[in-house]
């Protein structure tokens, strides 16, 4: 169901998406650090995309043990955004503090293209060509490639800008 839910991903179905995103998870389980399908960020990447942080809230929650940039990143933007911007009730910047300094143990390379997007863009090189198959090791600088090679879209480093 993997590559169904990421067929109905690209054709903006989001509802079959969800579904077959939500079926391989079960299937995987919440227990492993790593996603085996790349599912799990991709439904991440769904939620940010169409502006859902309560799903994406409710899928980091279940998928604390998850060591992947798309995972850890998500929760620290959309904590910071809850207290910093909507100032919501549960939400503070030692909250915020501590899902960001997670999510930077887990890649400190997406911590690098946070703060000096311009740099790497100028020093990386054929990315495009490296992400392609989607299933970087996380915490690795390929995984941070990939995060931070999608500048221009609805996902990675383009949430964050």
């Amino acid at each position: 169901n993997w590559p169904v839910g990421s067929l109905q991903l690209e054709r903006k179905n989001y509802s079959s998406a969800r579904k077959a995103f939500l079926e391989v998870l079960e299937l995987e389980g919440t227990n492993w650090p790593y996603s085996i399908t790349n599912a799990r960020n991709q439904l991440m990447n769904m939620y940010m995309s169409t502006n859902r942080p309560a799903s994406a809230r409710k899928l980091w929650e279940r998928l604390d043990n998850d060591g992947s940039a798309w995972i850890r990143y998500s929760a620290a933007l959309i904590e910071y955004v809850s207290w910093n911007l909507l100032q919501e009730e549960g939400s503070t910047a030692e909250s915020a503090e501590r899902l960001l300094a997670k999510a930077i143990r887990g890649n400190v390379y997406v911590a690098f293209f946070l703060g000096w997007p311009q740099m790497f863009e100028k020093a990386m090189e054929y990315t495009e060509e490296l992400v392609e198959r989607g299933d970087s090791p996380s915490g690795s600088i390929l995984e941070a490639i990939e995060y931070g090679c999608c500048v221009n879209e609805d996902k990675g480093l383009g949430m964050w800008g």
